[in-house]
């Protein structure tokens, strides 16, 4: 009878999600595709709702007895729940501070469903007026744009302590606990229930539907005004050139190199002893001499050492450097990279020939300057030592900053790369012939543009 009764439940749930399902398609019909990626699933859960990327879980008694008490279908906890998946909330690192991300990501979703089911001159009431008011403020604060990664990084700051508390409770829809690793010592549990989600699937499958969205909602916004603009500038953020994590982007500033090892993927022990055998000392197949490796040439790391930027962040950044760069082939016998401190000048300059180097370097990294930031004397400064034959392949410089400062008018002779660590910096006055990357939370450990496996938001 208990079983009965539960069966009931469930499905009953399911319906009513379907007709939540329903009324969002009906006011976004290009959210279609994206609502059927999301495979129900029924949970005991401390909120009506969760996901983690691959399943829409649900809890029957929470959904039900919310229905019975309000009478109105959970259409806006749903939308809100599929905006988290849409862009890429569920997929981030370890190392990602969760208060704030969480908060960030619900005020983010929670105001697009707002905007997406929206009834045209319809008021607002009660909760849903405060959380418009909240909304339009930080929009105002971050001028006009706000995004999940711009607000995460304003809380990150210490803003809005007093207002965060209230304010998870008021945006609150569905429970976050399945976008994050499990610890260590529960990992064997869930494989052997079964309940680890493919989680990087997931996320290749959500950034696709994602950069697809965005060709359709650029045409769409032409028409709808500024009804789907918050979305749209959401993706945009989530989307753009997103696919190159770091440790892809520091392998520009390696090379080719034929090296004198024994390459076992190419040798074939079982030829070469047959022929000593036979033979006497006469192997039938000499051993390969040469090996394809990546190794570390020449190029210049510059660090903005402006007010704005921390020790913290320049630590984690260089940290993240050496683990890339100590994982590749190695270096050069002739490596030389030179790490450039810079504010609105050069205020120091450190020559790399070794991995021993580098370590010593990062281990006592001390930062000098805090002025105001202006890219061009360290540019220019490493255009110096070009010219005058410090690299023999200087193969382009990295500048790690936050991205508000002067550029150069002129594209200097080699490749440049400006790397962001925070939304803050404007993308639109970067010169067409600076590479652009942008470092989201949590990703220097995770070595990822964004999220665990490489990939938004």
């Amino acid at each position: 009878m208990a079983d009965t009764r539960t069966d009931n439940l469930e499905q009953l749930a399911r319906e009513l999600v379907e007709l939540a399902r329903g009324v969002t398609i009906a006011a976004a019909p290009f959210l279609a595709a994206s609502t059927g990626i999301l495979t129900p699933r029924a949970e005991t859960l401390p909120t009506p709702f969760a996901t983690d990327g691959g399943s829409l879980y649900i809890d029957p008694r929470l959904l039900l007895g919310d229905f019975a008490r309000t009478r109105e279908i959970p259409s806006h906890a749903y939308a809100h729940t599929l905006a988290h998946c849409i862009l890429l909330h569920p997929f981030v690192g370890e190392a990602i501070d969760r208060a704030a991300w969480d908060l960030a990501a619900d005020i983010v979703a929670d105001s697009l469903a707002d905007e997406l089911l929206a009834k045209t001159g319809a008021p607002l009431a009660g909760d849903a007026a405060e959380r418009d008011q909240i909304v339009r403020g930080l929009a105002s604060e971050l001028g006009d744009r706000l995004t999940t990664e711009r607000l995460y990084h304003l809380l990150r700051r210490g803003a809005h302590t007093d207002d965060r508390g209230a304010w998870a409770v008021l945006f609150h829809q569905d429970d976050h606990a399945r976008w994050y690793p499990a610890p260590e010592e529960d990992r064997p549990k869930q494989r052997a229930a079964g309940q680890e989600a493919p989680q990087t699937d997931m996320e290749q499958t959500w950034r696709h539907t994602a950069q697809s969205l965005r060709v359709d909602l650029e045409t769409l916004s032409r028409k709808s005004g500024t009804l789907l603009a918050s979305l749209l500038r959401e993706l945009s953020v989530g989307a753009h050139e997103q696919e190159m994590d770091y440790r892809a982007f520091l392998r520009q500033f390696a090379v080719d190199d034929e090296s004198i090892h024994l390459s076992d993927d190419e040798f074939d022990y079982v030829f070469y002893t047959y022929g000593l055998e036979l033979y006497g000392d006469m192997p039938l197949i000499e051993p390969l001499e040469y090996r394809q490796e990546r190794r570390v040439r020449d190029f210049a790391i510059v660090i903005d050492t402006s007010s704005s930027v921390t020790e913290k962040v320049v630590q984690d950044f260089i940290d993240a450097t050496y683990d890339v760069l100590t994982s590749e082939g190695g270096f050069f016998e002739r490596t030389c990279i030179h790490i450039v401190q810079a504010d609105r000048r050069v205020t120091s300059d450190t020559r790399i020939t070794s991995v021993a180097d580098l370590d010593r370097w990062r281990r006592g990294i001390r930062l000098f300057g805090g002025g105001g930031t202006d890219f061009r004397p360290a540019i220019d400064y490493v255009r110096r030592l070009q010219a005058e034959g410090e690299f023999s392949d200087l193969r382009g410089l990295v500048y790690f900053t936050d991205g508000w400062g002067i550029y150069p008018s002129q594209m200097p002779p080699f490749k440049s790369a400006f790397v962001f660590y925070d939304e803050d910096h404007r993308p639109e006055i970067v010169p067409s012939w600076a590479q652009q990357l942008v470092l989201h939370p949590g990703q220097f450990e995770t070595m990822s543009v964004y999220g665990r496996a490489g990939g938004h938001h």
